[in-house]
């Protein structure tokens, strides 16, 4: 594999998404879009690393051929996206096993050829269910591209594309909340939550975590969480955790009172089916990320390594190899400091960190954003509100976050919730419209605009805005000096 097999494709045949994120998170995850994928595989993965966020680059083309796929197959069966989440919900069960089997387990014990046995075990079924699931990003990218141009010159466009999109299924934070609420219920009677909060948070241990890593949900998160919600006038936090059981009914009633083709119907199922497909999946990467956590912890004490290098390993060959110290910590370290590329095709990957591959990646990831006033981007919530920019990132970038600020993100994810419920507004980089910042913002009924590509490019903390979700525009009103 060389520069000059994917340097054939022009700067706009490339799709660019980003967020904080460690090469270990790869490990599990992109054999199974490269290789042996179902439907189709993707051609190219590019995966950028550098100062703790990777740049992860798609072929548009790849999410026309297999987004469009999906979207023909079902038109010819209407249970075809039905099918494919149920291969899905069979494998998320073994991951479930394994995950309950070895969460608890004394690693330290282990030889290391048992040790890297379980490493692979675990990653082994995150590629296995990546390739019935990683399509879902082609069709949610593809989709919605198809859905805007079939829906040109529909009196209501902006509407039908988010009503369409609509999940009908809840997801793991709505359930996760619901049993938060029904604990909260319980402490304002004045019952012991003890119980219920050990039992809470062992059922959800991998909620915290991210791309980045695992992260521990400890007890008084919990109950930290719990006391807060019982403040609260918990009916109206469960109305808002079950927006969801409305969507079906609110779909049905659109496409009823319009007569929408039959490609328009098959995206709308496909929607609803695939939204759900992502949650099930986000589950999975977020334990593979515990467990990534929990691994390299125990690597880390057996090689004499700091995590922060081994956080560079970027498939289990390499892990096989760091164990029996065929590839040494010098090299992890030099990626985690300057920076590296990895590229993914078929069943193969190599790592690029020359500065020709380098600058090449640059120049497809490079936004020309001078003088920017205002900037498009696709409505997921519509509304619309002004207020002061703030880019969050991180953990830190969380607890910083004030009430009637509008969060701006690369993409949101689960351990940017508390921000999210004290924003006015939210607007990401990346996102198609069933993203978890489009049905988060639905369900906290705020505006929401998403896939602008330069929002965190052009905002800065401070820079007051206006979001018109309902034109899908950003308006810097005043940058701060």
């Amino acid at each position: 594999m060389r520069l000059s097999d994917f340097k054939k494709h022009k700067k706009e045949d490339w799709y660019v998404e980003n967020c904080p994120a460690s090469p270990i998170i790869l490990s599990g995850v992109v054999k199974g879009i490269t290789y042996k994928s179902t439907p189709k595989n993707s051609t190219y993965l590019l995966a950028l690393f550098e100062k703790g966020e990777m740049d992860y680059i798609t072929l548009i083309g790849d999410q026309d051929r297999i987004g469009g796929g999906i979207v023909r197959n079902q038109t010819k069966d209407k249970n075809y996206g039905k099918k494919q989440f149920r291969k899905l919900l069979k494998i998320r069960k073994e991951i479930e096993a394994n995950f309950r089997r070895i969460k608890d387990k004394d690693l330290s014990k282990l030889s290391d050829r048992e040790f890297l046995k379980e490493f692979k075990k675990y990653i082994e079924l995150e590629q296995k269910e990546r390739r019935v699931a990683g399509c879902a990003d082609s069709f949610i990218f593809y989709s919605e591209r198809r859905l805007a141009k079939l829906l040109n010159g529909f009196e209501n466009k902006n509407e039908a594309m988010e009503v369409l999109a609509r999940p009908v299924d809840p997801s793991f934070l709505n359930e996760a909340e619901m049993e938060l609420i029904k604990i909260a219920e319980k402490l304002k009677k004045g019952v012991n939550i003890e119980r219920l909060i050990r039992k809470h948070i062992d059922k959800y241990c991998w909620i915290k975590g991210s791309f980045v890593g695992g992260k521990e949900y400890a007890f008084e998160d919990a109950l930290k969480e719990a006391k807060k919600l019982a403040k609260k006038d918990l009916k109206k936090e469960v109305e808002r955790n079950e927006i969801w059981k409305k969507n079906a009914k609110t779909k049905e009633d659109f496409v009823a009172d319009h007569r929408f083709n039959k490609e328009i119907l098959a995206i709308k199922d496909l929607s609803s089916v695939f939204a759900k497909l992502q949650d099930v999946r986000k589950e999975s990467t977020l334990i593979a990320a515990y467990l990534h956590s929990k691994f390299l912890s125990e690597l880390a004490r057996r090689r004499g390594a700091k995590i922060e290098n081994l956080l560079m390993l970027c498939d289990y060959a390499e892990i096989n190899s760091f164990v029996k110290r065929e590839l040494t910590e010098d090299i992890l370290n030099k990626r985690r400091e300057a920076g590296f590329l990895v590229v993914f095709h078929k069943n193969e990957y190599r790592i690029f960190d020359d500065e020709k591959t380098i600058s090449y990646i640059k120049n497809i990831l490079r936004v020309e954003d001078k003088d920017v006033e205002e900037f498009p981007g696709t409505i997921a919530s519509s509304g619309k509100t002004a207020g002061k920019a703030r880019i969050v990132m991180n953990e830190k970038d969380v607890s910083k976050f004030e009430e009637g600020e509008i969060l701006v993100s690369t993409m949101t994810r689960p351990d940017h919730i508390v921000a999210m419920k004290k924003a006015a507004a939210i607007i990401t980089n990346e996102g198609g419209i069933t993203c978890h910042a489009a049905i988060i913002s639905r369900e906290l009924g705020i505006p929401c605009i998403i896939g602008t590509k330069i929002a965190t490019k052009v905002l800065k903390d401070g820079d007051l805005v206006e979001v018109d979700a309902d034109r899908g525009v950003v308006k810097i009103l005043e940058k701060k000096e």
